[in-house]
């Protein structure tokens, strides 16, 4: 159904999204010329670093790191399987295929995801399809159809 916006930090976690997707979509465009410098694999070990050090930073500050200890082993396992299938071997994908076949082409390519977690919510949790979900999914379709549109003009995607 529909979000439910009457929480007094609704629309911060709505800003959050917001912000997260147009910075990703300036990653996925202005990284295209570093990643043909320096390479892809380059690149993502660079990305990882710099997000590891980031996220244990966070971890430091904000919770005690002798709790790491205290977890289960099965809770361990899921998180290493989550971090490796989630974000490690993705960004690894994403950085070899943009410096395969460009920056712009890979954006129009990764708004395949959001198509797939609707139909996916649709098929699989049984979801309904509310006005604002539909709003949002026509969005994405304007401005995947708005960037082919003004980009490269022998692009087969």
């Amino acid at each position: 159904g529909d979000a439910d916006l009457s929480h007094p930090l609704a629309w911060l976690g709505v800003c959050a999204v917001a912000l997260s997707a147009f910075v990703f979509s300036f990653f996925l465009i202005w990284n295209n010329r570093l990643i043909q410098e320096i390479g892809a694999d380059r690149f993502t070990s660079h990305a990882m670093i710099w997000s590891s050090i980031l996220v244990v930073s966070h971890f430091l500050i904000m919770g005690e790191p002798s709790n790491v200890l205290d977890w289960n082993l099965e809770v361990l396992i899921l998180g290493f399987a989550l971090g490796l299938f989630g974000t490690v071997l993705p960004s690894i994908f994403i950085n070899r295929s943009i410096a395969i076949i460009g920056s712009d082409k890979m954006a129009v390519l990764s708004m395949i995801g959001p198509f797939a977690t609707l139909g996916l919510g649709i098929v699989i949790l049984n979801e309904t399809v509310g006005i604002l979900e539909a709003i949002g999914f026509t969005l994405v379709l304007a401005g995947v159809y708005w960037i082919k549109k003004g980009g490269d003009k022998e692009s087969k995607i």
